[in-house]
């Protein structure tokens, strides 16, 4: 519970984890406890209002995910090399140059995460965990503008080469990908499934 908090700045993988953690640093901690009290502020980004009143989205955002396909958007239809375009462009790739994971998890062996360095999460940085896809596109992303003429090379070589490496590990024995990690475990997990809901979640999958 502490390394997850740790490496996603309380922000947790998902609305499925953080109200458990939540639960335990609450019981563990105490009401008043700055671990309770990040939580709450944290929980609060997945959550929103709607007529239909208080609903949870799956994660606490898309940013990464949605800036790196409006940038590929815009670049497929030519408009990236017009003045008109270049300042918000612009903004757009400073977003993915701080959101780009710079760093591996503290204890990273020991809590079993996926080496992350030079990746790009879902949502944002916080949230602390790389995503195959999202990576790629927004790896994408940057590499097109960054070679247009007019566009600040804000992301160097040894950035790039860690997206590529990180990307890479994220490639399972039959050569195709997963989403969060490179598959660990044999199929015979999925008979500890305790959920009854959804199937194929105790290990990746292509």
């Amino acid at each position: 519970v502490d390394m997850e908090d740790a490496n996603t700045d309380y922000s947790n993988l998902a609305p499925v984890n953080a109200p458990m953690n939540t639960l335990v640093c609450y019981i563990r901690d105490g009401p008043d406890a700055y671990s309770v009290k990040r939580h709450l502020e944290r929980l609060e980004e997945s959550l929103w209002m709607k007529d239909e009143g208080l609903l949870c989205n799956g994660t606490n955002g898309v940013q990464c995910w949605d800036t790196a396909f409006a940038i590929l958007a815009i670049v497929e239809s030519g408009l990236h090399v017009k003045e008109r375009w270049r300042p918000m462009l612009i903004k757009a790739l400073q977003y993915l140059d701080r959101q780009q994971i710079r760093e591996n998890c503290v204890d990273q062996e020991k809590c079993y995460r996926q080496p992350r360095k030079g990746g790009w999460p879902f949502s944002n940085k916080d949230q602390g965990y790389g995503v195959s896809d999202c990576i790629s596109e927004a790896l994408k992303a940057v590499i097109l503008l960054q070679k247009t003429e007019g566009y600040p090379q804000l992301l160097d070589d040894q950035r790039i080469y860690d997206a590529v490496d990180t990307l890479l590990l994220y490639q399972n024995d039959n050569g195709a990908v997963s989403s969060y990690e490179a598959r660990r475990g044999s199929e015979y997990l999925e008979l500890l499934n305790a959920a009854e809901v959804f199937g194929r979640i105790m290990i990746e999958y292509d």
